[in-house]
């Protein structure tokens, strides 16, 4: 069996009319950070080492005081939400991971086209674990 198990997502998403849900597992994950925690889940069951998947949370609600502290510390719109590492420790990728019609913003637009790595963006546990393969972790 697939990923999606003995569901047959083209077919469940026809029939309920879904257009942003994603079925996996059993469950419908209906935001970003429920993916990526589905898909940080995912690369934990592939025995990888944990530091080669850093998530960057650059997003959420902070207070004034926070956002110009954290601003000063070197956060910056734009960065994606994971680095991936190799088993070596060598960066090999940033995942940017978006749920439904959500697209890049402008600064990760130029992130996207001032990086020197692959910029991969996510919207389901299927292509990530596609990508993992395509990057060799």
């Amino acid at each position: 069996m697939g990923v999606w198990g003995k569901y047959n997502w083209s077919e469940k998403k026809a029939h309920h009319n879904l257009e942003n849900d994603i079925f996996f597992r059993g469950k419908f994950l209906t935001s970003e950070d429920e993916l990526c925690i589905v898909c940080a889940d995912l690369f934990a069951e592939t025995g990888n080492d944990p530091f080669q998947m850093i998530h960057i949370p650059n997003g959420g609600s902070r207070t004034a005081w926070e956002g110009r502290n954290f601003k000063r510390m070197g956060v910056r719109a734009g960065v994606p939400d994971y680095l991936m590492s190799n088993k070596e420790g060598k960066p090999v990728a940033w995942f940017e991971f978006k749920f439904g019609k959500n697209g890049l913003s402008e600064n990760q637009k130029r992130f996207q086209a001032w990086t020197g790595l692959p910029f991969v963006i996510i919207r389901t546990p299927d292509e990530f674990l596609k990508s993992l393969k395509e990057l060799g972790l």
